[in-house]
């Protein structure tokens, strides 16, 4: 197997050439333009040169196309069909014009496309081309036709390299002014320097198609042999005509002899050699550690690599296209029983307990690329057999073609122990399952049992509380009805007993008289007690959606409106910090902050009252605060205050029911808020009570 081509050699000779093609077709239609116009320098370098045929031309540009459609990738494939039919039609040219050489006919095709007078220079026959054109033009399209299949592309490199070697020879003598080399004898049209530049072009692009096959894989190859041949080519080629022409030269131009040119010329030839064989030799050299260096850094790495497939515990095999081991690890050695050497060799199917699965396997491998967790079991030299999960993997060498299977099996011996114990533990608790569920099936049972007794107990509940609140409103409509039934018969006690009064005062003794003030002072104690009894009743709850507006600013000023009296007598003063807007039933929070400040006006000292509101945000609610200078409360009768009847002094000292704070306590809560009150005797009050925002 020879050594790969150097990608960077080829793909620099296919950048160079890509475009060669249509230089080549442009060579060609410039050519018959200078014939179609009549342009001298479009045709020949000078008048003493051949001139380049019309139909030489024409054949430039179906093989400058037939070229290009090798070469390029960017044009569809069905164009490409194109350029073998393009390379019959030069080689026809070329057979045609060989044919009127060597059977000294004339076929009609020289002038069909231009005319040519008589007598033009090195012309056999007007507009014929020469015969070592039409040689090329057959060499050239016989070369595109092979070229287009891989099995033939060695002979079409070869006739590629005849064909530049002809035309190397035409230019040569043209160089060295040798006509014989160009112009045969005058029988035959002479190739033009034109047509012989071209051809170079032409066999060289032809060449650059496919560098990587043929012989030109030796020239492109990455090997010392191709180095060599790319650095020296040049010099072999290039070198021997440069100094044959300036030998010449010198001979044209009587710098030297004879004897002094052949001197120079082997002088120079061997300076010019050493000097790039000792530069080539340097290179190879550099080349050569750099190898050194890298096969040593290849061993390394493939010390490495082995001590990693040996270090590892699965199974490793590598096994060729037919099945055959190719390579093992230790921990294959190990599960066989067999030695390395009994392996390698031999089938691996054998080393499974069912080599037919194993062999179904391998096969899914060049199927799918790959195998994952397959289970099989591999049999061991004792006839022990160890389960393993297979993996496989198809591996390719540096050219992307399959040249076999990796495959490894991992040990799951310990895997099946643990699976078997994990079975018996998972029976185990399924057993323990189904007892806790028929445990929780029976719980689950109680449970409803005891819900349905929660349900009929809530039922009951909800029924008690059905009859309460009936109860409830029936009893507040009774307190409502009775304080209100009752107020008519008392207007009368009241106005007759006050009639007596007037009427019989002093005019009867003075126990009557007591008798009347005690009679009219109870009435009066009964109606004020009954209009109590009536706001208590009329303080009821009242929904949120029913809630209003309030600003409190407002609600205070007009409370002092209303207690104005009470305030005049008593020389109170009454006032309060930046008070929020709050919703509530309005009429229960004007009773709430009228009752307070009244009792606060009711119950001071000496000094004049004074009473200051304030209130705060706290979470979801406002706390007021209502401060009084008043005679203050015992701690432990601070509860009793909130009672309905509950009095703390004398009615002679301080009139009323008792009522008015337990109406207090009622409205607050219908807003669902609390109310409570801290005091010290003869330091005054402070009732607090919350309202939500």
């Amino acid at each position: 197997m020879g050594l790969n081509s150097d990608n960077k050699t080829v793909n620099l000779l296919k950048r160079f050439f890509e475009y060669s093609g249509l230089l080549i077709a442009f060579l060609g239609v410039i050519f018959i333009l200078g014939w179609a116009f009549d342009i001298a320098i479009l045709k020949s370098p000078g008048p003493d040169f051949s001139t380049i045929k019309s139909n030489v031309g024409l054949a430039f540009i179906f093989i400058g196309i037939s070229i290009w459609l090798e070469q390029t990738n960017r044009v569809n494939k069905k164009y490409k069909k194109l350029a073998p039919i393009l390379a019959y039609i030069t080689a026809i040219i070329g057979i045609l014009t060989i044919t009127e050489y060597l059977f000294h006919i004339n076929l009609g095709i020289d002038q069909i496309l231009l005319k040519e007078n008589l007598g033009a220079i090195n012309t056999s026959s007007p507009n014929r081309m020469g015969i070592i054109a039409a040689v090329n033009l057959l060499i050239a399209g016989i070369t595109l036709i092979l070229m287009d299949k891989k099995v033939s592309r060695p002979y079409a490199q070869f006739l590629a390299l005849l064909g530049g070697v002809i035309t190397s020879i035409v230019l040569l003598g043209y160089t060295y002014n040798s006509p014989s080399l160009y112009y045969p004898t005058v029988n035959y049209t002479g190739i033009a320097l034109y047509a012989s530049l071209t051809f170079i072009i032409i066999f060289a692009s032809i060449l650059s198609i496919h560098p990587d096959s043929g012989f030109m894989k030796t020239l492109t190859s990455r090997g010392l042999g191709g180095y060599l041949s790319r650095r020296l080519l040049p010099a072999v080629i290039f070198l021997p005509v440069l100094l044959g022409g300036l030998y010449v030269l010198g001979l044209d131009y009587r710098l030297i002899n004879n004897t002094l040119g052949v001197a120079l010329y082997t002088i120079l030839t061997i300076i010019i050699l050493t000097t790039l064989l000792w530069f080539t030799s340097n290179s190879i050299n550099l080349m050569d550690e750099k190898r050194l260096n890298t096969r040593e850094e290849l061993r390394r790495l493939n010390t490495y690599n082995r001590s990693l497939i040996e270090a590892n515990l699965d199974l490793l095999f590598i096994i060729d296209p037919n099945g055959i081991i190719t390579d093992v690890n230790n921990s294959t050695e190990s599960v066989t029983g067999y030695s390395r050497e009994k392996l390698l060799g031999s089938n691996f199917s054998n080393y499974f307990k069912k080599p037919e699965m194993a062999r179904a396997v391998y096969q899914r491998v060049f199927q799918k690329g790959m195998i994952r967790d397959y289970p099989l079991n591999i049999k061991n030299s004792s006839g022990k057999t160890t389960p393993v999960l297979y993996n496989a993997t198809l591996y390719s060498n540096e050219n992307g073609e399959v040249v076999g299977v990796l495959a490894s099996a991992r040990d799951i011996t310990e895997l099946k122990k643990v699976e078997l114990e994990l079975k018996m533990y998972r029976d185990n608790l399924e057993k323990q399952v189904k007892i806790r569920t028929d445990e929780l099936d029976h719980s689950n049972q109680s449970l409803k049992e005891e819900i349905s007794k929660h349900e009929a107990t809530e039922m009951e509940m909800e029924k008690i509380m059905g009859e309460l609140r009936r109860s409830n409103k029936e009893l507040q409509q009774f307190a409502y009805v009775a304080s209100h039934d009752l107020q008519e018969p008392l207007r009368m006690v009241t106005s007759f007993t006050q009639l007596l009064e007037k009427r019989y005062k002093d005019k009867l003794d003075d126990d009557a008289d007591d008798f009347i003030k005690y009679i009219v002072e109870g009435a009066k104690r009964m109606q004020s007690l009954i209009d109590d009894l009536l706001t208590y009743s009329r303080v009821t709850k009242t929904g949120e959606e029913e809630f209003k507006k309030i600003d409190l600013e407002d609600l205070i000023n007009n409370i002092i409106a209303n207690l104005k009296v009470l305030i005049e007598e008593n020389n109170a003063k009454i006032t309060h910090d930046p008070l929020p807007c709050i919703k509530a039933d309005k009429s229960q929070i004007i009773q709430l902050f009228q009752n307070i400040i009244g009792n606060a006006i009711k119950f001071h000292g000496n000094d004049p009252p004074k009473i200051h509101i304030s209130a705060h945000k706290e979470g979801n609610n406002w706390i007021f605060d209502v401060e009084d200078n008043g005679i203050g409360i015992e701690p432990q009768h601070q509860e009793r205050i909130f009672r309905v009847f509950q009095r703390l002094n004398k009615r002679e000292d301080y009139p009323g029911t008792g009522i008015g704070l337990s109406v207090c306590e009622k409205i607050v809560q219908h807003h669902n808020g609390l109310i409570w009150i801290e005091s010290k005797p003869g330091k005054g009050s402070k009732f607090f009570f919350t309202l939500p925002i």
